[in-house]
C-alpha cells in the first residue's frame, strides 16, 4: 500500500494483480509505504483503521484506488468453464464473496 499525501490518494495493493510492479514504479513518490505484513490490506480495514489514522495524524483522508482482477476468456477453446459454474461465480462475485 502506498500513500500519497500531497495528491490525497492511497494505492491499495491487491494480491495477484501485478500491483508489485506498479508499487515499484510509484514507491519513490509516495510519502508513506506499507510493506510486508501491511502491504495487502482489505478495503474495509483501510477505511476503518488507516484512513482515520491518516486524517487524525496528517489532516488528510485520501481517496483509495486499487487494481481489480477479472478473468478474461478470450478464446472459448482455451478456457472451458461449465456454464453453470461460471454463472455461480458471477452471482457470488456480485454478492460480495471473494475467491
Amino acid at each position: 500500500m502506498l500513500v500519497f499525501l500531497r495528491h490525497k490518494i492511497t494505492f491499495l495493493a491487491t494480491p495477484k494483480t501485478g500491483t508489485t510492479a506498479v508499487e515499484m514504479a510509484l514507491k519513490p513518490r509516495a510519502e508513506i509505504v506499507f510493506s510486508k505484513n501491511r502491504k495487502h490490506i482489505t478495503a474495509v480495514r483501510y477505511a476503518n483503521k488507516i484512513a482515520p489514522f491518516l486524517e487524525d495524524t496528517f489532516g488528510v483522508r485520501p481517496a483509495s484506488v486499487a487494481v481489480m482482477r477479472e478473468p478474461v476468456r478470450s478464446d472459448p477453446q482455451l478456457v472451458q468453464i461449465p456454464q453453470s459454474k461460471a454463472a455461480g461465480w458471477h452471482q457470488a462475485k456480485h454478492q460480495g464473496h471473494q475467491f
